[in-house]
């Protein structure tokens, strides 16, 4: 699967550094897993409502986020109906923003690595950007 990522499941990285701690970097598998005994025994949906999701700022998606996702076409069909997400999607996609942040930390440590440095110079040109 090589596709864009959509503009919807980006915008709640400009709002707020997600958590990128070991507990968020591997929050899919450990949930996944935490979960599938009851999953299989109850036959459960592994959905969280979208009316549940907290619309207040911070590390947590907005139900208007989720809903902007939808609306993208950002979340596989089978992975939501309308009014629910899977939790497990859900679980992943926070464990992106967590991969994320720290790729962006990563980037921003070789940019203050090069400034002063010959290979952190650039020409100035007329015009340029």
């Amino acid at each position: 699967m090589n596709k864009p990522i959509p503009n919807a499941v980006l915008a709640p990285l400009t709002k707020t550094p997600w958590a990128y701690d070991e507990w968020s970097l591997s929050k899919f598998a450990t949930l996944l897993e935490h979960h599938a005994d009851a999953d299989r025994r109850e036959g459960g949906t592994c959905s969280y409502i979208l009316s549940d999701v907290t619309d207040e700022a911070g590390e947590k998606l907005r139900r208007s986020e989720l809903a902007a996702m939808v609306r993208e076409g950002a979340i596989p069909t089978e992975m939501h109906d309308g009014d629910a997400v899977n939790q497990h999607w859900l679980h992943s996609l926070e464990q992106f923003y967590a991969e994320v942040t720290v790729a962006w930390q990563e980037h921003c440590r070789r940019t203050d690595a090069l400034i002063g440095t010959p290979a952190g110079r650039i020409a100035r040109r007329q015009g340029a950007l």
